[in-house]
């Protein structure tokens, strides 16, 4: 062999070594890599990593993910049924609209002013069910929702969508799109290692939901919700959505003139034989008056009736009008047997209640219904605000005025719903006193206090249709030691107590009424008395805010001198 040979030879496999040492290289730094580097630089690298969107969404099936203007509902989910999608019934009252109510007997009312529907197994929309039970929960058709709602949806189900999804938009709302810049991953987190939802092409739209420093969180044309870099999102539009559903009006049923109104305690058909006199206290400044006639006495809704149509007869003459009272809280039976949310939450007995209630009205000749329940649970909120739904439509049908006694407003009645009673009943009575009662000592009617709450009042009800009640009476307190006792008297049995106890009294600015206060022995007797003066701050102060009227707890107690002040239609 030449020497030429030897040394090509020795070349060769030098060449050999160094690619095997290179091989070897590589693959030691391809281990090292997967063992060292993808722990130290993976945070920085883009993931390609794709999402399981049933993962994303957290639905197995036929679930449906809600969301509602960009915001996930968290515990609730919908169901698809074919092309169909339905919301949970709980969802639907709590969220998009309240005036569908369940009831016991797993049917579903909608009341409008001029319209009342009842949904069962049976009623169908296009075709498709309205109602569905899964597991002994109640779902409602989203078209059917659709058509009573200011709302629009875009579903995302079948077979072509991995997850059930739907996004509901409320009518009036602002949706702000944007067209991407490039094509664009979309992220599970604000970080270029989180798994991918899906991509878009440049020049698709996306809806921004929410601009954060660095990333949006979008929702994509196909209805994904994540992540993108603000760097690809190009100029953003922001359009209001068109209002897809009005609520139809109410045919209010309004005096042409001040509402004045009293009530007339008649407990006893002999207590219509008090009107004559107390008419005649009045001087005319009356135009309404609400005698305490129906009674609630039993729990299946039935009611002492103690109308007159003598009596109807001579307020029609002396030119008022009757607006018959009924409450629950007069009888025996209906303080202890009769509850409000069990027996309202049928619709037979709403309806049967009702009928007896306008048959009765007709029979009689009555101008209208006055609706005084009190002390109504949170539970029972929802029954009794669908029954005020309900009397206002057959009311209305009847020519009958429909009005609604209220507490002054406070975040723990807030169930008596006093903007929802508004769109449906004629007038809406805020009850002005008992602002201290049991063993909290204080006025019955402050002048601030009665001011707050017809201001709060005002927030939800049109001041037309807002009637302001005072009282004739006040509370006599006696204190001894941790004993507090207090009895309510009338305006006048109140002045007679002053002075034959000799209380002192004294004008007190905080409470807008005369104070008195007097201890003898171990008792203090305190007294915040309603007079001439304290009505007529009271009155001029709901007359400025321009009110449908104003009415007082009741006749009998007051001094004949309280009237033209409360004459709200005097020239």
């Amino acid at each position: 062999m030449s020497g030429r040979s030897r040394r090509n030879e020795k070349g060769c496999l030098g060449v050999a070594k160094v690619i095997f040492r290179l091989a070897l290289l590589l693959v030691t730094l391809f281990f090292v890599w997967q063992a060292f580097g993808t722990r130290l630089f993976g945070r920085w690298l883009p993931s390609a990593e794709k999402k399981d969107l049933n993962e994303w969404f957290e639905v197995n099936g036929d679930e449906v993910r809600i969301y509602r203007d960009g915001i996930m509902e968290q515990e609730r989910k919908g169901l698809s049924r074919g092309d169909s999608i339905y919301l949970p019934y709980e969802y639907v009252r709590d969220e998009l609209n309240s005036r569908f109510f369940l009831n016991d007997d797993r049917t579903i009312s909608m009341t409008l002013p001029d319209e009342q529907l009842v949904f069962d197994d049976e009623s169908t929309e296009d075709g498709s069910p309205v109602l569905l039970t899964e597991d002994g929960a109640q779902y409602v058709l989203l078209d059917t929702v659709e058509k009573y709602t200011n709302l629009t949806h875009a579903g995302f189900i079948g077979e072509d969508d991995a997850a059930g999804r739907v996004f509901l938009y409320t009518g009036g709302s602002s949706v702000t799109r944007a067209e991407l810049k490039g094509k664009a991953r979309v992220r599970t987190r604000t970080t270029q290692t989180a798994p991918i939802l899906t991509e878009c092409p440049k020049g698709s739209t996306v809806i921004v939901y929410e601009t954060l420093e660095e990333w949006s969180r979008v929702c994509t044309e196909d209805g994904l919700t994540g992540y993108i870099p603000n760097s690809l999102l190009g100029d953003t539009t922001t359009d209001v959505l068109p209002d897809t559903w009005t609520m139809p009006k109410t045919a209010f049923t309004l005096l042409n003139e001040k509402v004045v109104m009293a009530w007339h305690g008649v407990y006893n058909p002999a207590g219509n034989d008090s009107l004559d006199s107390y008419l005649a206290n009045t001087g005319g400044a009356v135009n309404v008056i609400s005698p305490t006639w129906m009674q609630i006495r039993s729990a299946d809704g039935e009611y002492e009736n103690y109308a007159s149509h003598e009596y109807v007869e001579k307020a029609h003459a002396a030119g008022l009008k009757v607006w018959a009272a009924i409450d629950n809280f007069n009888q025996t039976g209906g303080l202890t047997e009769f509850n409000t949310g069990v027996f309202f939450s049928n619709r037979k007995n709403r309806a049967g209640f009702i009928e007896r209630l306008t048959q009765d009205a007709a029979a009689f000749g009555i101008d209208g219904i006055n609706l005084d329940f009190e002390g109504i649970s949170a539970d029972s909120g929802p029954a009794f605000v669908e029954m005020v739904r309900e009397l206002s439509v057959a009311c209305h049908k009847q020519g009958l005025v429909l009005s609604v006694d209220n507490y002054v407003p406070y975040t723990y009645n807030s169930h008596y719903e006093l903007g929802e009673q508004a769109l449906y009943a004629d007038y809406v009575v805020i009850m002005c006193y008992d602002e201290h009662t049991g063993k909290d000592v204080g006025s019955v009617s402050s002048l601030p206090w009665l001011s707050n709450g017809i201001m709060q009042a005002l927030e939800q009800v049109p001041a037309g249709q807002l009637i302001g009640a005072v009282p004739f009476y006040t509370r006599c307190w006696r204190i001894s030691g941790d004993e507090v006792r207090s009895e309510a008297m009338g305006m006048r049995d109140a002045d007679q107590l002053v002075a034959a106890e000799e209380v002192p009294l004294a004008w007190d600015d905080q409470s807008g009424q005369f104070y008195g206060e007097k201890t003898a022995g171990n008792e203090t007797l305190k007294i915040w008395m309603e007079d001439l003066q304290s009505l007529t701050m009271k009155s001029d102060l709901l007359k400025s805010l321009e009110l449908g009227g104003i009415a007082a707890w009741r006749l009998g107690y007051e001094p004949a001198e309280v009237w033209p002040v409360l004459d709200w239609n005097s020239d």
